[in-house]
């Protein structure tokens, strides 16, 4: 394992307990949902999913949804806050309706500390 990616499991300890929760709540057949790190950013223009931007230090600032595409979102939040870290959780076109749900899950247990604008909640 290299070390930059014992650093991204570190950054994903909360995020994949709280994954594993909300899994647990789905039906056997939906895929187990699990996070992706960004590599390049147009390698998932197309993708959708959930979201998650994290800040120094590996503090979680927001989490997000797309349902069209992520370079968009991608784009909106740069203007509001300073990424250090963006990892998405994709979703299979079957079950993208899940999307939103997890979306708030994840916001309910995980708490990021800012909103849509970039301002602190």
């Amino acid at each position: 394992m290299f070390p930059e990616e014992l650093e991204e499991e570190f950054r994903w300890l909360d995020a994949q307990e709280a994954l594993r929760d909300f899994q647990s709540f789905l039906a056997a057949d939906v895929p187990v949902l699990r996070i992706q790190r960004q590599t390049d950013v147009l390698d998932w223009q197309k993708l959708q999913g959930v979201y998650l931007n994290y800040g120094e230090r590996d503090r979680l600032l927001y989490v997000g949804m797309t349902l069209d595409c992520f370079l968009n979102r991608k784009r909106n939040h740069d203007k509001s806050f300073e990424t250090h870290f963006l990892d998405l959780i994709v979703f299979p076109k079957k079950v993208l309706f899940l999307a939103p749900a997890l979306e708030v899950f994840l916001r309910q247990w995980l708490r990021p500390i800012l909103d849509a604008g970039g301002k602190h909640v």
